[in-house]
């Protein structure tokens, strides 16, 4: 049985904790998943949206857009309402990878697309800096554009993996890394209705079984205006 306060016989040690509880430190947890669809998104008002540059294989640097827990974008429309006024965490960059079809190399980054969405043109041929990338998209602070989101499970192979602990949670395994095995929503069958957060992986010919977590990834190629 309990005991009462003053049963407890407790000093009147202080507590070295002076955090304020609005400036708690959240861990762990994260959003929930949300369902792929069509959105619409607000940028951010303020300029402080740059995350650390990004070291690129040809020796240069790109620039990443970081739409975090500080300048979070919003969402002011979402399929069925769901997630309205809701903020969203997440990056964009001008890291160009290949989006050519048959062989075709055709080198465009996500923030080209976001760019493009935002109404800015840029005619073939023309290169932008780092810094004209930044300029154009500071331009268009406040405003709303439209993006897809989808979701993608991967199984990361740099990591021990977690598995089911047969209690409703999860586990990890030590010394157990992942397959690298990675799904999207057109491998993935929906369960009551809706894409689940967790799935578990089939990678290693079956034989992985890691519980993956799928995370949102915007897809500005798919998204019309």
């Amino acid at each position: 049985m309990g005991k009462n306060l003053n049963e407890l016989g407790l000093r009147k040690d202080v507590v070295a904790v002076d955090v304020g509880f609005d400036d708690l430190p959240t861990f762990g947890g994260g959003r929930a998943l949300l369902q792929p669809g069509r959105y619409i998104f607000t940028l951010p008002t303020v300029p402080t949206i740059w995350g650390d540059p990004i070291d690129h294989k040809d020796g240069g640097q790109r620039i990443q857009a970081a739409f975090d827990a500080d300048t979070p974008l919003t969402i002011v429309q979402s399929p069925g309402g769901q997630h309205n006024d809701e903020p969203y965490e997440g990056r964009v960059s001008n890291y160009e990878r290949n989006r050519g079809r048959q062989g075709e190399q055709v080198l465009v980054s996500d923030m080209d697309y976001l760019l493009r969405l935002l109404g800015e043109q840029r005619a073939k041929g023309e290169r932008w800096t780092n810094q004209e990338y930044a300029r154009r998209l500071l331009q268009h602070l406040g405003k709303t554009f439209p993006c897809n989101l989808t979701i993608s499970w991967s199984c990361n192979p740099k990591r021990n993996i977690y598995v089911d602990d047969g209690q409703g949670g999860i586990e990890e395994v030590e010394g157990t890394l992942g397959c690298g095995t990675r799904y999207y929503t057109r491998d993935v069958q929906k369960v009551e209705g809706a894409f689940p957060e967790r799935i578990v992986c089939g990678g290693n010919n079956g034989s992985c079984g890691a519980s993956v977590r799928g995370f949102n990834d915007f897809d500005f190629a798919a998204t019309r205006i």
